[in-house]
């Protein structure tokens, strides 16, 4: 009886160390890039992340750990390894078929933004807003854009905030931004979102962002996720997520 027991001791164990060994469902990365998804004191927050969450919750994936990566190396690991769940990435015809790009989240449209008080600014064609004073992020793609349309008005700086910050204090006339960022860096600042008004929409920028999968995920898996994500999507969650920033819930 014992060496029955014994051996039984011995499958088990044998068992549950093949479990363990084996490679993990789903796994999760994502790069940090505020307002969409960062840590802010290890907790994890932004529009895309609270999506994220939600869809993992309605799809029974939530016990799964969110990896923060460097964006390159999350990058990488969508493109070379299997059962990877990557998120926000932009699409484009260069990146069309490497990755499984299943779950729409946000459209990207970017805008010229003024002071609403600031009636002298009027915009209407590209041309018009190169004789504007211009804050951009050095050499990020709202800056390069501009520079590839002939602006040379520029007073760059090293991140976002700061060129809203410019605006605000009037020392330049515009910024590039999208609508959500935009939002929730006034948020930051403690000011109301009002004090901006749009100038020029500028519609050659307009992209989408997803949440994509590696190109050889398991087919259940990635049906099982988009499930639980088109619930999330077609619920208030998503309908109110601007309102939710604007409040700092997020």
């Amino acid at each position: 009886m014992k060496s029955l027991i014994n051996l039984l001791v011995l499958i088990i164990s044998v068992w549950c160390s093949l479990v363990s060994a084996e490679e993990p469902k789903l796994r999760i990365v994502t790069a940090d890039e505020p307002p969409f998804q960062y840590l802010n004191s290890g907790e994890e927050r932004g529009y895309s992340m609270v999506i994220m969450k939600d869809a993992l919750k309605n799809s029974g994936l939530d016990k799964i750990r969110i990896e923060f990566l460097p964006w390159a190396r999350a990058y990488n690991t969508a493109l070379n390894e299997k059962n990877i769940l990557f998120f926000s990435v932009s699409k484009t015809k260069a990146r069309e078929k490497l990755f499984n790009w299943c779950c729409k989240v946000f459209k990207m449209k970017y805008y010229l933004f003024k002071l609403k008080e600031n009636n002298a600014v009027k915009i209407a064609s590209l041309d018009d807003a190169k004789n504007y004073r211009t804050s951009v992020w050095i050499q990020d793609i709202k800056h390069q854009f501009l520079m590839e349309k002939g602006f040379t008005k520029f007073y760059t700086v090293r991140n976002d905030i700061q060129s809203l910050k410019m605006l605000l204090a009037k020392r330049v006339d515009i910024i590039p931004f999208n609508m959500l960022s935009v939002r929730y860096y006034m948020s930051q600042l403690n000011q109301d979102y009002s004090l901006l008004a749009t100038a020029f929409e500028l519609k050659e920028m307009e992209t989408n962002t997803y949440f994509v999968f590696s190109n050889s995920t398991n087919k259940e898996v990635v049906e099982q996720f988009v499930k639980g994500f088109n619930q999330t999507i077609n619920s208030d969650i998503y309908l109110n997520i601007e309102t939710l920033y604007d409040k700092k819930n997020i």
